[in-house]
């Protein structure tokens, strides 16, 4: 027939079904065969193909050919259709399984009430500190550690009709045995937890009771679904090149006891790998040695560098006062919302003398787990070590970058630093999270990080204070969760460079007389070109604000003065002291209207006009010029009170000078009577 194949083709891709359908179907058989083991080499036996009994030459092989060709084809396709429907079966199965499980786990979150957290969480527990005469060399073993991965696809029929959220509360006691023991459990293939209403009826079921994060009112971590308790776990695009390094979430004065992490989304173009390490197993593999001078020595952590460099260009005089009274303003509007106990310390990494580093108090690096009475390494070093994150992937601007010190201040040997490193780096276990997937971790037992990652990312963390009783404070009237900052930082908007501006503009005090709210609502409508030209009005006003507070300095320095003048009559100031006061209202007036950009439109506008409408609308709200113009009075006022001191002292030099010509001239008088009276005598 025209077009038909040659018979050897036929034949070839008779054989080629039928070997492949048979090892679909062999390996299938083995699995799910009804025939059972044996059915995989019966047929595997027929396919290698026998000649034909009684037939024989070319005629023979030619009819062997074709025939062959027809049984093979024949025998392949009935293969292939048995292998396509035993696959069919098993897939169907397990889809209508997974269908089963899904419809359960849907129709259990819906039907459950669940509690809404947007302003009834608990305060983050205290830190269990228990880390007083560890025995360095004698540290008990490790007997039970490494993640514990429990996978839906291997539970069968244990999740009896597909109900996960039955089996996670008839599990519960179990799982936070198993999670003692190993300090981290991986949840794998459940349906439940693929959005955040499942994943809260996931810990819901653990009775797991949900608490903010150590330090939710700084705004470091966005809360994604308030009413679930649930935060995002760092993934907004600025930090996808930051490398998280291991790490309790705990502070020197806060600690979740629990911890869960969620994917949402893996990482659609690669990477951000869950980081895990048994703080047990790290202090186990550490040098004794090490180990025993960070504990006798402890460690502090440095959590912020705030430059203000600005101290440097302030006269002398100025410049102490100037440096304290930002230190103590700072550490009264800042610390609070870290709530860590903080100390803010100028010049601590001796690289700037300017530089006010928010520092930590002392805490031991190894603490004792407090369930299980296992020693711990308890320590934050591997992700806040300025000497490692400057040897990784690091992304953080410098108002964020942290360090580790000892307790005394000094810095820890490198040799040591790198001996952690080691130490962390081999103990970690990367997690590829994929949707769905949990890991509960015991805070205290084990660190977490996060490598870098490329793309778009979701995952999610909720932090929780204990487990199989009621929050501890649900019953007790507490006041609303200060959210200002978290909201505020969190915000898309502002997430750029306002970010920096407006942070330090406000706590600088530069913007301390205009309403939060006012200026958060105003920074919600601002778009993302709007920020930087918004931003130098902002930086005007933080400069502006500096001077203020020079010029609030000098006048309560000169309160004295007058009230002395009207009391006595007189000026208890000396003339050098005078000029030198001068001198220095001289040069704060020309910082002012002459060698700084408080009075100028910056030359970007040149080129981008369109955006001077913004920064003129931001220049008058935070009130530049009148500033300005109220700064001149002041400092107009006090020129007054110095000329007039400088006249006075005029008329007081002149008086005097006026007294030595008469006395000089009494003087000349009586040496001329005298001469006189010496000249008559002689006569």
């Amino acid at each position: 027939m025209a077009g038909s194949p040659p018979a050897s083709r036929v034949a070839l891709a008779g054989v080629a079904a039928g070997a492949a359908a048979a090892a679909v179907f062999g390996s299938a058989a083995f699995a799910v065969g009804p025939a059972g083991p044996a059915a995989g080499p019966v047929l595997s036996s027929r396919l290698r193909g026998a000649a034909a009994p009684g037939v024989s030459g070319p005629a023979a092989n030619a009819a062997s050919s074709g025939s062959s060709s027809v049984a093979a084809l024949s025998l392949g396709s009935v293969l292939a259709a048995v292998a396509v429907a035993g696959r069919k079966q098993r897939v169907g199965s397990k889809r209508a399984a997974k269908v089963a499980r899904q419809q359960a786990a849907s129709s259990s979150v819906a039907t459950a009430t669940l509690k809404d957290f947007s302003n009834s969480l608990p305060e983050c527990p205290a830190t269990i500190w228990k880390a007083d005469n560890i025995d360095i060399d004698n540290l008990p073993p490790v007997t039970t550690t490494g993640l514990l991965i429990i996978d839906a696809l291997e539970l069968g029929d244990a999740l009896q009709n597909g109900s996960e959220l039955q089996w996670f509360k008839a599990q519960r006691s179990t799982i936070m045995a198993q999670l003692q023991d190993h300090g981290a459990i991986l949840f794998r293939n459940f349906d439940t937890t693929t959005d955040a209403t499942g994943f809260r009826a996931f810990y819901d079921s653990l009775e797991l009771n949900p608490c903010l994060d150590p330090i939710h009112t700084s705004g470091l971590r966005k809360m994604e679904h308030k009413k679930d308790a649930v935060y995002e776990a760092v993934n907004k695009p600025s930090l996808a090149q930051h490398l998280v390094g291991l790490h309790n979430e705990s502070t020197c004065v806060k600690t979740a006891t629990y911890g869960a992490f969620v994917c949402f989304k893996p990482a659609d173009e690669g990477g951000g790998e869950f980081l895990l390490a048994d703080g047990a197993a790290i202090i186990n593999d550490m040098d004794k040695d090490v180990l025993r001078r960070l504990y006798t020595d402890k460690i502090r952590i440095s959590v912020s560098n705030l430059d203000l460099n600005f101290i440097g260009a302030l006269p002398d005089e100025y410049k102490e006062s100037t440096a304290s009274w930002f230190q103590d303003l700072i550490l009264k509007t800042v610390a609070p919302k870290f709530d860590m106990d903080l100390e803010m310390i100028y010049g601590t990494d001796k690289s700037n003398p300017y530089r006010l580093q928010a520092i930590e108090h002392a805490q031991s690096p190894i603490n004792t787990h407090p369930v299980t009475g296992q020693p711990v390494w308890f320590c934050n070093i591997h992700n806040h070590s300025r000497y490692l994150r400057d040897r990784r992937p690091c992304t953080v601007p410098e108002v964020g970058m942290t360090d580790v010190y000892k307790g005394d201040l000094s810095p820890i040997d490198y040799n040591d630093v790198a001996h952690i490193n080691e130490v962390c780096e081999r103990n970690i276990k990367r997690i590829l999270m994929q949707k769905g997937d949990v890991i509960l971790l015991d805070n205290y037992r084990v660190l977490h990080g996060r490598d870098v990652f490329q793309g778009e990312r979701m995952h999610a963390v909720t932090w929780f204070e204990s487990c199989g009783q009621d929050n501890r404070r649900n019953g007790e009237t507490k006041a609303k969760t200060d959210d200002f900052m978290n909201s505020l930082i969190n915000k898309p908007e502002l997430a750029a460079s306002l970010e920096g501006a407006f942070h330090i503009a406000y706590l600088s005090g530069s913007l301390a007389g205009h309403s939060r709210t006012a200026l958060y609502h105003r920074a919600r409508r601002l778009t993302e070109k709007e920020l930087p030209h918004r931003s130098r009005a902002l930086a005007q006003s933080v400069r502006l604000g500096s001077f203020e507070l020079v010029v609030d300095r000098s006048i309560a320095s000169t309160r004295s003065i007058p009230e002395t003048m009207a009391d006595t009559g007189e000026i208890q100031l000396e003339a050098r002291d005078l000029s030198k006061q001068m001198g220095g209202l001289l040069v704060l007036r020309c910082d002012v209207n002459l060698h700084t950009d408080i009075l100028d439109t910056p030359d970007i506008f040149w080129d981008e006009d369109r955006f001077e409408p913004n920064y003129q609308s931001c220049r008058s709200y935070l009130d530049i010029d009148k500033r300005v113009d109220i700064l001149n009075q002041r400092l107009g006022v006090l020129k007054d009170l110095y000329d007039l001191l400088q006249n006075s002292l005029n008329v007081k030099h002149g008086t005097k000078l006026e007294w030595i010509v008469i006395i000089l001239i009494l003087v000349e008088v009586m040496l001329e009577v005298i001469e006189l009276v010496h000249d008559a005598g002689s006569n």
